[in-house]
């Protein structure tokens, strides 16, 4: 075989060498493009399924919110005329609305000393585990402080109201309190108070709900109030603290706290190290301001409302909700 036989040998196999590499090159290059594009679908779909299972939940608490409030307002307007007036007759209907509604944890009926011939009252059931128990006030609950807020606010402003966040020592647990005045029937203009309906509803119910949404093994959902007090997060010790105060010890809840006013952001925590993918949204909830009164002069101020649509609504909560996600792999995303 000449010399030039040779080298147009090799030549052809160096040709069909070059060309083989290049189809391997071609077929990697192909996978890594395909592979991310797969990565991206499956992170916007997980990041879709933990929106969608976000927004259930949310719309499951707010329609147990909605519902506790409706409740007291029923309570009260009976209360105001007269059909509760009876204590046997009252305390059976505070039982049945704890034992027909397994998302409240408490509900009490405080009078005010100066319509109960200048005693206290406060007929008051509560769940102690699966069981339903009588447990009336014992304290005083006209003395002003961050425990009696539920009765002494909605006396002060003479309307509804919901109340932060707390730990109650009656009830030993923390929760958010709806409370509605009622007024007594027999009053000339049945603008008399009377006392305080008074519904709570549990904070660990909302942690739970939050707990059991399945959003990866890091993934995990909270909510804070629109002033920044925690009311679910996995800390159990974090609840009713504000996350301004905490994001001085707690590098995570330091790194949101900076990005509070974005809604969805992958970034970096300088503290940890670690990135994140972080959506938010924020929920305002709204209802009617119409108070229990049966009498018109006491609804006189909200016929004005009425007018202006804007003046009658009133907000009574205003939670942000988040779900956050810890990085764990290649991606640096875990949803």
């Amino acid at each position: 075989m000449t010399n030039s036989n040779k080298r147009r040998k090799q030549a052809i196999c160096i040709a069909s060498l070059l060309c083989l590499l290049s189809f391997l090159l071609l077929i990697h290059l192909g996978y890594e493009y395909k592979s991310g594009q797969t990565n991206e679908i499956i992170l916007e779909d997980a990041k879709e399924d933990a929106l969608q299972k976000a927004n259930s939940a949310i719309k499951n608490i707010n329609s147990e919110l909605n519902s506790t409030s409706s409740l007291a307002d029923g309570v009260a307007k009976d209360l105001s005329s007269g059909k509760l007036k009876n204590n046997s007759i009252l305390r059976e209907r505070l039982l049945a609305e704890m034992k027909n509604n397994s998302h409240i944890f408490s509900i009490v009926v405080a009078y005010s000393p100066a319509a109960n011939a200048g005693k206290l009252y406060a007929p008051h059931f509560k769940r102690n585990g699966s069981e339903v128990v009588y447990d009336p006030l014992t304290y005083d609950y006209t003395r002003d402080s961050e425990q009696t807020a539920w009765y002494n606010d909605a006396l002060k402003k003479e309307s509804k109201v919901w109340i932060a966040p707390y730990f109650g020592i009656a009830d030993r647990n923390y929760q958010i309190d709806y409370s509605a005045p009622f007024y007594l029937a027999e009053s000339r203009n049945g603008n008399k108070d009377a006392g305080v309906v008074s519904i709570s509803y549990s904070l660990e119910g909302i942690r739970a709900q939050l707990s059991n949404l399945n959003i990866g093994n890091t993934g995990y959902g909270f909510m804070i109030s629109g002033k920044g007090v925690i009311i679910s997060y996995p800390i159990q010790e974090y609840l009713t603290k504000n996350i301004h105060d905490l994001a001085k010890k707690d590098p995570t809840l330091y790194f949101i706290n900076e990005n509070i006013k974005k809604q969805d952001y992958l970034a970096t925590n300088s503290f940890t190290g670690k990135s994140y993918w972080v959506f938010q949204k924020k929920y305002s909830f709204y209802r009617l301001d119409s108070r229990v009164c049966p009498s018109s002069g006491r609804n006189s101020a909200e016929q004005k409302n009425r007018a202006n649509p804007l003046n009658y609504l009133y907000s009574v909560r205003n939670f942000c909700f988040f779900i956050f996600s810890v990085s764990t792999f290649c991606i640096h995303l875990q949803v």
